[in-house]
């Protein structure tokens, strides 16, 4: 969720690049809020981050500390908080792959070996900038598709479920994710 945050926030946002992280804290800390039952506070996110972000007030012998903790860096990641949330229109809450790949194996009843093949390949997805041109439920069914082909599984429903045409999208996602997954398809299949 936060990667989805970060994204439609720099759609609708000018930043700077020295503010790059100052985003990324805050979508963390949004998305946490949100998904997480204990959310992380955004000084335990300040704090793992390591204060890259702002060298100059970070080492400022006049910055007040809270907790090893620089006080004016929390109100940065507060304050941007709300600006992410206002440039959302507080439409914060989107469909993510997993949501519809989620949906896909409730249905499907998939055992835990696809299921964490489902997970694995969509970890890959967020490592490729180029997923954001596709819709979360394309990446989602053809993570699906392809765990169940990897593991030589019936993968039926997927056309019936969603419409969609499950051998072209499971080898847009593999041109795309990378050659690995592309030569273990390749193996699995002959």
């Amino acid at each position: 969720m936060a990667v989805s945050i970060v994204d439609r926030t720099l759609k609708v946002l000018q930043c700077p690049r020295m503010c790059l992280q100052l985003v990324g804290i805050a979508a963390m800390v949004l998305a946490s809020k949100l998904q997480e039952t204990e959310p992380l506070s955004a000084a335990e996110v300040a704090h793992t981050s390591g204060f890259i972000f702002l060298p100059d007030q970070m080492n400022s012998k006049n910055s007040k500390k809270s907790g090893g903790t620089s006080l004016s860096f929390l109100l940065q990641i507060v304050s941007m908080e709300r600006i992410v949330f206002a440039k959302l229109d507080y439409q914060v809450v989107t469909p993510t792959s997993w949501w519809f790949a989620y949906r896909l194996l409730k249905i499907a009843n998939s055992p835990a070996k696809v299921y964490y093949m489902v997970r694995y390949l969509l970890e890959l997805a967020l490592l490729e900038h180029t997923f954001v041109r596709f819709r979360p439920s394309v990446t989602g069914a053809a993570a699906f598709f392809l765990a169940n082909v990897i593991f030589g599984l019936d993968y039926g429903l997927l056309n019936s479920e969603t419409g969609y045409v499950p051998h072209f999208y499971a080898f847009l996602l593999c041109s795309v994710i990378s050659f690995r997954i592309v030569l273990l398809l390749i193996f699995v299949l002959f």
